[in-house]
């Protein structure tokens, strides 16, 4: 992952700034996922916009997901953030599934920081 992209993103998640949500990178009542805040730091550095459709937000076509451009800016390879065959429980196989399953964001900073 690039490392600057990397300490960006973990600032944002510990920053207080984003309400953490799940299943959608961002929803209408401005929750977002861990993923939606990396995508949301891509937007403010003028790479794309949000598209509004329904009762989320999504970007790049992916409303749960990394796209392609994302995963290719930040230097990753996996739309989930990572992912990991070998793994403790299923809650820590991917980063959406710790988002998704009530890990908290600075739960998913610390591991950001151990395996990417």
């Amino acid at each position: 992952m690039n490392q600057e992209i990397k300490e960006k993103w973990i600032e944002a998640l510990l920053s207080g700034n984003y309400k953490q949500g799940q299943n959608y990178l961002r929803d209408s009542g401005e929750q977002f996922c861990c993923l939606g805040v990396l995508c949301d730091l891509y937007v403010k550095e003028g790479h794309g916009q949000w598209e509004k459709e329904g009762h989320y937000w999504r970007l790049g076509g992916r409303n749960g997901f990394l796209s392609g451009p994302v995963m290719e800016w930040a230097g990753l390879t996996s739309s989930c953030g990572w992912e990991i065959q070998e793994y403790e429980n299923d809650e820590d196989k991917s980063l959406v599934q710790m988002n998704d399953s009530g890990r908290t964001f600075v739960e998913i900073a610390e591991k950001i920081k151990e395996v990417l």
